[in-house]
């Protein structure tokens, strides 16, 4: 046994201290263990969307967990369940809220695991490893709903891609002792079924959102579904195609949960902005219908005329020699193509009145590829074209040459999409759009054969130059009474009276969500004070002890100075101050830090309002801009008064 010196060793009278501080320190850790068995009962007591932490429980092989919905759109009192056999890797899921009719998807993680071989024969849910995990899942699921649930569908599916078809639907009810019945079965409880639809177009941002139950006829908004604010405001308009297509997908994925309707209705919020409703003052829908196989009906929305000051090649030597550039800067591409042809044609025409020239030969080539989009051959076709150019025109042509070619390639697309729309034929939609162009070059003939001298010839020709090159333009010799083209007003909602409900839907769940929020967030700050009391009272309860008196020279390692007296609990009578200011300090901070949260909550959900609510690209980058300013402008503020009370606390 180690001895120490006389004076080290404890005399008889410090023993009964010794045991009174066990006794003390044993008091309080009862306290603990008490406080702590209060918490696990009150969190027994609490429902799953009551708590923030997980439930954990095994039944052999099977495994529950249960956690509330966090996601600040979630369902009110929205939980999610799941279930897995360890074995198998079955599992089974709901996320949701307690209601009379739920919705479970089972998946099978490898099917290799699995003998399905007679499920493939009978086609019978019995026959599928999925009534244990069902079993476990629903009697957790009935423990927080308090037997409410009546009803539970399920699917089941492989998480992966496999040759034989494993797909089922099936059917649980409580009247029938929760045995499974193979499909869709009605019941008495359909109407409470609801489900959730998300859905975005792969070449676009077209897309929709929805979360509800089963209407006759049914009414969904399609409207732009943004990954982030970055492409909210670049991002861009989408073309009436795409908005077609995503109600054709959608209509199959409505019809999966709602297999009785027989039409459905979509809102475009916004209206391409080449299409107007057809009877102008009313709603107007896309439409597809069990009738027509789901087939869309646009027929309700049509092209919008515009009035375009130029038309053809005619219109654009007018505006040219009036000098009204202002007009030609809508028609940069078109323009493309007149420069080139009409050099082209001064050439063939005009060749006599070009006085300093230089030449150029033009090659059309024809090229074959193959399947894969690999070039097999180049030949040139038929003979070159020579044609001849002033020369300080020479590096305009080169410069605009062929760059049009890409413009007229979409305007002949374009308008054989647009002949879909309006049920014509799209081969003489392509014909139509091949002679625009022809007969705009031969245009060119009649406007110059006999005319190269013609003042308003050349003064066009030279504004031509002009503007190709940004140069002020010759004004004052010929008018015109064409004007620019005005500017389309942004289209809206395609039904704004319809689509008034759903936005009262959506607003009053952003309020719901947005109560629940601010519900956690004070009772995260009353929690918070609750443990800063707790703390307040331990503290205050033990610095009054007294410790025993120990000799300054016995050996102490916790001590810093082991001959300081020993007054209370912090050292002296000054430490215990500096403690206690310290303690203020951080409680201060720390409810700062709260208050900061807080705000930085409400300024969040303010902003996301706000976004919902702009029309423009430009004004939903206007307000991402001013919430960044607000934001460092918060951030900066914290920082200060952090460094306040910090100081304060040094």
């Amino acid at each position: 046994m180690k001895s120490y010196p006389d004076d080290h060793c404890f005399t008889s009278k410090k023993t009964p201290t010794r045991s009174r501080q066990r006794k003390s320190w044993q008091a309080v850790g009862m306290a603990l263990i008490g406080i702590m068995s209060l918490q696990i009962n009150a969190n027994a007591q609490m429902k799953i969307w009551e708590r923030d932490d997980e439930i954990i429980e095994n039944y052999g092989q099977i495994q529950l967990r249960m956690t509330k919905m966090f996601n600040r759109d979630a369902e009110m009192n929205g939980f999610t369940a799941h279930t897995i056999h360890r074995q198998t890797s079955v599992s089974a899921i709901y996320r949701g809220a307690c209601r009379k009719l739920i919705n479970v998807e089972t998946v099978a993680s490898d099917t290799r695991k699995l003998d399905l071989s007679r499920f493939l024969q009978t086609r019978s849910g019995n026959d599928l490893p999925v009534s244990d995990v069902l079993e476990v899942l629903r009697n957790g699921i009935l423990d927080q709903c308090d037997d409410e649930v009546e009803v539970i569908r399920f699917t089941f599916h492989p998480a992966h891609h496999t040759k034989e078809d494993y797909t089922y639907e099936g059917t649980m009810t409580k009247a029938n002792g929760w045995r499974i019945q193979d499909g869709r079965v009605e019941t008495d409880f359909d109407q409470y079924h609801t489900f959730e639809l998300a859905y975005r177009d792969v070449f676009s941002v077209a897309g929709m959102r929805y979360r509800g139950g089963c209407d006759p006829e049914p009414v969904l908004l399609l409207e732009p579904q943004f990954a982030n604010n970055q492409e909210r405001a670049l991002a861009k308009p989408v073309k009436m195609h795409s908005w077609g297509m995503v109600a054709a997908d959608v209509s199959k994925m409505y019809l999966k949960e709602c297999p009785a309707t027989e039409t459905i209705k979509f809102i475009i919020n916004p209206l391409s902005q080449d299409y107007k409703c057809k009877t102008e003052g009313q709603d107007c829908f896309l439409i597809t219908r069990k009738s027509d196989d789901w087939k869309v009906d646009a027929s309700q929305m049509v092209l919008k005329e515009y009035n375009s000051p130029i038309a053809d090649f005619g219109d654009f030597v007018e505006v040219l020699a009036a000098g009204r550039f202002d007009i030609v800067r809508h028609y940069k591409n078109f323009f493309g193509f007149f420069l080139e042809s009409a050099l082209g044609a001064y050439s063939d025409y005009c060749g006599g009145h070009i006085k300093d020239p230089v030449g150029r030969r033009i090659f059309t080539v024809e090229r074959k590829f193959d399947d894969n989009g690999f070039l097999i051959s180049e030949t040139v076709d038929g003979e070159p074209r020579e044609i001849r150019l002033e020369r300080k025109y020479a590096d305009t042509y080169d410069r605009y040459f062929g760059t049009w070619k890409p413009w007229a390639t979409m305007r002949m697309i374009s308008s054989t999409l647009k002949s879909h729309h309006r049920e014509t034929n799209p081969f003489l939609a392509t014909s139509l759009a091949i002679g625009f162009f022809t007969s705009n070059i031969n245009q060119l003939q009649e406007i110059l054969s006999g005319q190269c001298s013609d003042e308003r010839i050349t003064t066009a020709y030279e504004n031509m130059y002009n503007f190709a090159n940004n140069k002020p333009p010759i004004t004052g010799k010929f008018t015109t009474d064409k004007e620019p083209p005005l500017p389309d007003p942004d289209n809206g909602s395609s039904a704004t009276e319809a689509m008034k409900s759903i936005l009262a839907k959506r607003q009053q769940r952003v309020d719901q969500q947005n109560q629940r929020a601010q519900a956690e967030a004070q009772k995260r700050m009353e929690d918070f004070k609750r443990r800063k009391a707790e703390g307040i009272r331990i503290h205050s309860g033990s610095k009054g002890r007294q410790t025993p008196a120990v000799p300054s020279n016995f050996p102490n390692r916790n001590a810093v100075n082991p001959r300081a007296p020993q007054n209370n609990h912090y050292g002296n009578a000054n430490q215990a101050d500096m403690m206690r200011q310290h303690q203020e300090n951080q409680q201060k901070i720390q409810a700062l830090a709260m208050e900061y949260q807080k705000r930085m909550l409400e300024s969040t959900q303010q902003f996301s309002q706000d976004m919902q609510n702009a029309q423009t690209p430009q004004e939903r980058l206007a307000i991402q801009q001013r919430y960044q300013k607000e934001q460092q402008q918060r951030n900066l503020e914290l920082q200060q008064k952090m460094m306040e009370l910090r100081g304060q606390a040094n």
